[in-house]
């Protein structure tokens, strides 16, 4: 294969190189235990959503005794608008598993940290890929 035919297939995967999946993991509870995500929130985000650096956003999170996600506040902001909102849409779209002592279903309050990290995958450091130049 020459060199121009590399160029279109370069062309197509370029966005898919640039994409960071980032998932939250852990829960942090402090006072309660067995509180599990139903479904893990997922967060599709690039480096120029980061602005081209680590964030860390910290919230809060409110949940019926059916672990529907009723209310998310930002408790520490990335400090950009757009990828907090993305935060909060991908939050809103999750659940719990309910949480239950002796039979009896409660709410769930809980924050949650996210940390999102700088994607630096071997294709872009093989395609001299830099977003953030």
């Amino acid at each position: 294969m020459n060199f121009f035919g590399m160029i279109p297939l370069t062309f197509v995967f370029l966005p898919f190189l640039c994409t960071t999946s980032v998932w939250a993991l852990k829960v942090e509870q402090p006072y309660t235990t067995g509180l599990q995500w139903k479904q893990i929130p997922k967060i599709d985000v690039n480096n120029v959503e980061l602005g081209c650096q680590d964030r860390t956003i910290n919230t809060y999170i409110e949940a019926n005794e059916y672990g529907e996600i009723t209310a998310v506040t930002i408790l520490k902001s990335s400090g950009i608008i757009d990828l907090d909102k993305k935060i909060i849409s991908s939050i809103k779209n999750t659940s719990f598993y309910p949480y239950a002592t002796s039979n009896i279903y409660h709410p769930i309050r809980v924050t949650q940290k996210f940390e999102l990290k700088l994607e630096d995958s071997f294709f872009m450091r093989f395609f001299k890929i830099n977003p953030c130049a």
